[in-house]
């Protein structure tokens, strides 16, 4: 048994000049010494919807003076990516534990982060970059995330508007690259070839970026939410990438600056067509509201990204301004419908059903806030919103990339993996109990996983099959892999 004075250590630091060489790398397990340079290459073509950066009192006062106005943000694009590279110093962490003559050492490599970043396109709610960051690391590396910032470009400090993290071992699969697999075909009685693994492959396709509110101030009490700590609370942006590897033989290239460079604009719609999409929701109850808001009156929002978002959501870019032949001060509340309401003294689906026959006959846009309602209270401690009978409803129309295909595959497999273990679980009963069942029920369960299977793969063969328009690289690597766990 020790005692805390016992196990009291000072640590003493050395830096130690060193050759040069891969060899001195400390890798991790599994990690070969001789390992093959790669290009990750990272694109970044456009963004939209993104927040207020600067004070419109500022703006106010550049339009007096020069009678322009423009969009309060100067966005770019930062991706930064980590590796573990030999350096000619090493740093030696030396521990001297009472009663001990001679310190235990530690030693280690610094961690180098390599970081590029996109131009700044100055005023706009709606960059177009249309370039690509390549960095140029071990392959496997030792770091398996990058990260994208999306900022904004300020003389005094550059403020990050939203952060993403795309880890490597979701977009790639362990295996090299070409290798093939031979399975026999007991049916058809010939050998078959499927490759296994693949390289880090993502997009192009959007990612939206979450964080503090879009609201602007000099002090944020949330801006940590922009950087990746902590769940968003608020919709940001969204930002269309992509992010490829390629093998080099060169293996004599050395780990070197980021390289940016143009790169050709995409045909969006190749990679996935735009849908409409209609959200409708019903308030039923809002109870629990904190003493603290009770004395204002309360309304409740739902929104889609930016879409039925009326406080702070989409900003006209000028660009947008110059093709309109409106004013400049757009009041989007004039798209709305006025409030819905919807009497359920007894909750029916019917009812809902309805509606929303009523609301997709309309012609506006979205009606997604309720009208403000006083809170009411019974014991002066948590506050409720008397909705009674009649219940508010909201409703957002607005279009997006359309992802479904995606979900619909991952929920079949899960599917398929719900069934064989409820089955599983029923076997493992029965043979508890010691029924003679048991081994029948087996075979039952059995059965539905080799039809489920067979009608998952040919489902996912015949989406395969008409042509690859909408489908990213990673979607036929998934797809092909999915395909052969399947059939194995």
């Amino acid at each position: 048994m020790f005692t805390r004075e016992e196990i009291r250590a000072f640590p003493l630091f050395d830096l130690i000049p060193v050759n040069l060489d891969d060899r001195n790398l400390l890798l991790p397990d599994g990690v070969p010494v001789e390992r093959q340079r790669a290009r990750f290459i990272v694109r970044v073509y456009r963004a939209d919807g993104l927040p207020k950066m600067n004070s419109s009192i500022v703006a106010n006062v550049k339009k007096a003076f020069t009678g322009e106005f423009k969009d309060l943000v100067d966005p770019y694009v930062q991706v930064s990516f980590a590796g573990l590279t030999p350096l000619p110093f090493l740093i030696q962490l030396s521990y001297l534990s009472p009663g001990q003559r001679s310190p235990a050492k530690i030693t280690s490599h610094f961690e180098i982060i390599f970081q590029g970043k996109t131009s700044v396109k100055k005023h706009s709610y709606a960059p177009v970059w249309n370039e690509q960051l390549v960095f140029t690391e071990m392959f496997p590396p030792l770091c398996q995330r990058i990260k994208i910032q999306l900022r904004d470009n300020d003389p005094v400090n550059n403020t990050v508007i939203g952060t993403h993290f795309i880890d490597l071992k979701t977009i790639s699969n362990d295996g090299e690259k070409g290798e093939p697999h031979q399975k026999v075909n007991k049916t058809k009685k010939k050998v078959i070839s499927i490759v296994v693994g693949f390289l880090p492959t993502f997009g192009p396709t959007f990612i939206h970026l979450y964080g503090s509110t879009r609201d602007y101030s000099l002090i944020d009490e949330h801006s940590n939410l922009n950087t990746g700590l902590g769940e968003g609370v608020s919709y940001r942006a969204r930002l269309l990438v992509a992010v490829r590897t390629e093998i080099t033989d060169n293996i004599d290239l050395a780990p070197s600056e980021v390289e940016v460079e143009p790169t050709f604009p995409i045909n969006e719609t190749a990679y996935g067509k735009n849908e409409e999409f209609f959200m409708f929701t019903t308030v039923l109850d809002v109870t629990m509201i904190d003493k603290k808001l009770g004395d204002k009156p309360i309304y409740l929002e739902i929104s889609i990204g930016n879409a039925g978002n009326t406080i702070d959501g989409h900003n006209q870019t000028t660009r947008e301004l110059s093709d309109s032949d409106s004013d400049d001060n757009i009041d989007y509340r004039s798209l709305l419908v006025p409030p819905l309401w919807i009497h359920i003294p007894y909750f029916n689906a019917h009812h809902v059903l309805h509606l929303v026959e009523v609301v997709t006959t309309t012609e506006a846009t979205w009606q997604s806030t309720t009208p403000p309602v006083k809170p009411m209270t019974n014991d002066r401690l948590y506050y409720y919103l008397p909705y009674w009978d009649n219940k508010p409803c909201m409703h957002v129309r607005s279009i997006w990339p359309d992802y479904r295909r995606r979900m619909y595959n991952s929920n079949i497999i899960a599917k398929i993996v719900d069934k064989l273990e409820e089955g599983l679980s029923e076997v493992h009963s029965l043979m508890d109990l010691e029924d003679p069942g048991g081994e029948r029920k087996l075979r039952v369960v059995l059965d539905e996983v080799h039809t489920s299977c067979a009608r998952y793969s040919s489902i996912a063969k015949g989406n395969g099959s008409s042509a690859g328009m909408g489908k990213t690289k990673l979607d036929k690597e998934r797809m092909k892999l999915c395909l052969r766990e399947i059939v194995s």
